[in-house]
């Protein structure tokens, strides 16, 4: 098995480790032991502190997975390249640092009625941005070396497993929440100090400069970490803006709520990432040889696969919401949630319906359409959620981050038509929304156990066991049924 096989299969049993660990954390152990202030935030300072991480970055991890290998591969001129990334991510926080510290007013005003902690916390903001912003540079030199596995671990697991830690030392009352933030900000220290020493032991380690880049070089490598920041910091407010304009417009318990019930929906995109990172290597050849056919099976073939095992953690996710409260602590508080999980979930389910198309895009010639969608995204997001947080709270974030998505979505799927004339559905793709419906109308039928445990394994077995007879039975998915007759075989169950 080689190197990238073997990275790839540890990285995505890592994933799995870090969903569970993370759920272990924030649906019991947060719940449990902090006020749902406290949670609201500790999660704020971390969103506000990723949200401008990307702009700290100015594109350098981007341009590390793009240069690097150009510039390993020349031993006299790696530390030009490594020097100007350390300085690069210098320049960018002391930039960041500066334009905060004048104008953190305005930048947190609407922090300042509802959730006036944020403002005693800024330093913690500031600090968590720089390591951040280190971790990453040195994060992607290690994938660069295709070393997958280790800063997968720190970044999914490690993090997760440590910040646990900290919470027990605050639940001993060996410290005080205070220095728990302090701790869960510094935690990322230690990791960037490790990846240092890992990278040293690979024979990678950055360096200062010793020799300058021409600048020629120079010109191309920032034209190149200069589109990648728009893009970038675009996805960046995608993902982090809703839940810290639900932290200043209703405040840190809300943002609590909304970012815990959020992390309960991710769970069902988590397939995703394994399926398009192989979708994107068989598009890949399919455009250098221009077979646009070919790049339509699997653009179909990925799209209908993901809303299918889009579909079955949505349905099992969604019939046991009311479960999930009942055995989570303080359960009753967050419960104000559940709608949120819905609308969440169903947005990563119609995210996965409309398959690889960023990466389609991005593959082609149109590739510049993708950095001009994102940024629409960006835009349309604030203001969806200007407009319908203070009406409906954080149930307004999650509607608008449902309309955000879709119409991003349709946008891409109107271009890619036009454009190449491939689309992602099929007649599949009916069919499976025919079963996602019926399995619904099943939930709703079913009688709730008195014991949660029993109607949670009673829930999650029928409404596996209804959504896969149709979807097997019903041939949604050719590939699906071919799987699922192998793992039969291997089983011996089937000849």
């Amino acid at each position: 098995m080689g190197i990238v096989a073997r990275q790839s299969i540890i990285t995505s049993l890592i994933s799995y480790t870090g969903i569970v660990v993370g759920y272990l954390n924030l649906v019991y152990l947060y719940p449990k032991f902090l006020e749902l202030s406290q949670v609201g935030l500790l999660r704020t300072i971390q969103d506000a502190s990723i949200l401008m991480v990307p702009i700290a970055s100015l594109g350098l991890p981007q341009i590390i997975s793009r240069y690097y290998p150009r510039y390993a591969a020349q031993a006299n001129r790696y530390s030009a390249f490594t020097g100007l990334l350390l300085i690069g991510a210098a320049i960018g926080f002391l930039i960041v640092a500066a334009v905060f510290s004048f104008s953190q007013d305005f930048l947190f005003s609407s922090f300042r009625q509802k959730a006036p902690e944020v403002m005693e916390h800024t330093g913690l903001i500031l600090l968590m941005v720089l390591l951040l912003s280190y971790f990453g540079i040195f994060e992607q030199i290690a994938r660069s070396q295709l070393r997958i596995s280790t800063p997968a671990f720190l970044r999914e697991v490690g993090v997760r497993l440590l910040q646990a830690v900290i919470l027990g030392m605050y639940v001993l009352e060996w410290i005080t929440f205070n220095q728990f933030l302090l701790l869960s900000v510094l935690l990322y220290a230690g990791l960037v100090i490790f990846l240092i020493f890992y990278l040293n032991i690979l024979g990678a380690k950055p360096e200062l400069p010793t020799k300058q880049i021409s600048s020629l070089e120079f010109k191309e490598i920032f034209l190149f970490g200069a589109i990648s920041f728009i893009g970038g910091g675009s996805s960046i407010i995608i993902s982090k803006v809703d839940s810290l304009m639900v932290s200043g417009m209703v405040g840190l318990e809300a943002a609590a709520i909304y970012t815990t019930t959020f992390y309960m929906a991710t769970v069902i995109e988590v397939p995703k990432r394994a399926m398009t990172t192989s979708a994107t290597a068989i598009l890949s050849m399919s455009f250098e040889k221009n077979d646009i056919k070919n790049c339509e099976k699997v653009y179909q073939q990925t799209a209908l696969n993901q809303m299918i095992i889009g579909g079955l953690l949505l349905m099992g996710l969604w019939a046991n919401t009311d479960n999930i409260f009942a055995i989570m602590p303080k359960g009753n508080l967050y419960q104000a949630g559940a709608n949120v999980i819905l609308l969440i979930g169903l947005t990563r389910l119609i995210d996965m319906s409309f398959g690889p198309s960023s990466e389609v895009i991005g593959l082609s010639k149109y590739y510049w359409f993708n950095l001009a969608v994102i940024s629409f995204l960006a835009v349309s997001s604030i203001l969806l959620n200007l407009i319908l947080i203070p009406q409906y709270g954080i149930t307004g974030a999650a509607i608008g981050t449902l309309i955000s998505i879709f119409t991003f979505n349709i946008l891409k799927f109107f271009f890619i038509l036009a454009k190449l004339r491939i689309q992602p559905f099929n007649s599949g793709t009916l069919k499976t929304i025919i079963v996602i419906g019926l399995t619904v109308v099943c939930n709703l039928a079913m009688p709730t156990m008195k014991n949660v445990w029993i109607d949670i394994l009673v829930r999650s077995s029928v409404v596996t066991l209804f959504y896969g007879t149709l979807i097997l039975g019903w041939n949604c998915s050719p590939e699906v049924n071919i799987q699922f007759n192998k793992l039969l075989k291997t089983a011996g169950l089937k000849r």
